[in-house]
């Protein structure tokens, strides 16, 4: 994993970019929308790059939005839907020691090979017993194609 904004390593000099999204685990919605921090509701991805990190940070709605302790997680994976509905599962990796709450993914250039939005979803067991977040969601926009 590189680090956002800076080269990957010095061999492929490749520059990571995050998208982060911020997602209650799956439940009742506890509090009110006006106590939790304003959050973009889609970030954007151009189609076809790579070397994007999906980073899904979970919350815990019942306990003031604070981050879930994944630091003893199990089964990390991300559910990915694109805009044709097809969907696919990969696993995930803690971003530091788990006690952020954050999982993540590098997306390859063909994991964004359709525009339009994509649908994610962060899956954990905790002590055996299986977590998920609700949906977030980000927008891939096309390019711009010169016809010669």
């Amino acid at each position: 994993m590189g680090t956002p904004g800076k080269p990957e390593g010095p061999e492929t000099l490749r520059l990571m970019i995050d998208l982060r999204l911020s997602l209650q685990i799956a439940g009742s919605f506890q509090g009110n929308f006006c106590d939790i921090p304003y959050i973009p509701p889609s970030q954007i991805a151009q189609q076809g790059d790579g070397d994007i990190r999906l980073v899904i940070t979970a919350l815990d709605g019942a306990n003031n939005f604070v981050p879930v302790d994944l630091s003893a997680a199990t089964d990390l994976t991300i559910l990915f839907k694109k805009p044709d509905l097809t969907t696919q599962s990969f696993v995930a990796t803690l971003t530091t020691n788990g006690k952020d709450g954050k999982l993540s993914y590098n997306l390859n250039a063909s994991d964004l090979d359709q525009a339009g939005y994509y649908s994610v979803q962060g899956n954990f067991s905790i002590a055996s017993v299986p977590k998920s977040t609700i949906l977030g969601s980000f927008k891939v926009a096309e390019n711009i194609v010169i016809e010669e």
